[in-house]
């Protein structure tokens, strides 16, 4: 699997600072794409991907680096198995995330609107074109989608969000994602696979016997 350390420059530079290099398309442009992006989605069933990620967060001084790997399946299941430098997983479903790290006896189980980073954005590889409100932005290689979550300063009630994707297959590259505190979550995805049985390990995910399951931010 590809390390960070020799994917800077590939996406993040460009997806990051897309508003200043990039060309944004106009209400027209927007939606040829957005009906090609449409027409994709309904022939993907499953889609995975080797994942590296980086995690900003202001109070730390050096940024969280992870690798693994990234499972959608448009049934509604959404996973993330984390290998370096922590085996640990997320698991979106029926709009709850699971957070389990190996060897734990515990795991969090959050809802969905009050989970943080790509556990809140999960239906990114289930992109309704209809409900898309941002702006297209388009590059040598890429188209981005940015939404500032409602207000044009970014402001809004919802996280920052970019999703860079392949000009061509229009297939997800990056994913941007910056939250009101302004922790940031970036995610560069790799031998992106689509319509290939998910593995039974990650469909039928099950926590190991005994493990308690903290639920968090529930009535």
């Amino acid at each position: 699997m590809l390390t960070l350390s020799s994917l800077y420059g590939f996406a993040w530079g460009e997806t990051a600072d897309a508003t200043a290099k990039l060309q944004v398309l106009s209400p027209n442009e927007s939606q040829v794409i957005l009906e090609r992006l449409g027409r994709l989605r309904k022939d993907i069933l499953t889609l995975q991907a080797d994942f590296v990620e980086k995690r900003t967060i202001p109070s730390l001084g050096t940024p969280l680096q992870f690798e693994g790997r990234i499972y959608y399946q448009n049934n509604g299941i959404f996973f993330m198995e984390y290998v370096k430098p922590l085996r640990h997983i997320l698991r979106v479903l029926k709009n709850e995330a699971l957070f389990f790290v190996e060897g734990s006896t515990t795991a969090d189980l959050v809802d969905m609107p009050a989970a943080n980073g790509l556990a809140g954005n999960a239906d990114i590889f289930a992109l309704n074109p209809n409900k898309f409100s941002g702006q297209i932005l388009e590059g040598k290689a890429v188209y981005v989608l940015m939404d500032r979550g409602g207000n044009p300063d970014g402001k809004g009630p919802h996280p920052k969000l970019l999703v860079s994707l392949g000009k061509k297959s229009l297939l997800v590259k990056e994913i941007r994602i910056e939250d009101e505190s302004g922790d940031i979550t970036e995610i560069c995805l790799f031998n992106v696979q689509t319509n290939l049985d998910i593995p039974k390990s990650i469909s039928a995910f099950e926590l190991p016997d005994g493990v308690k399951i903290n639920r968090l931010h529930q009535p």
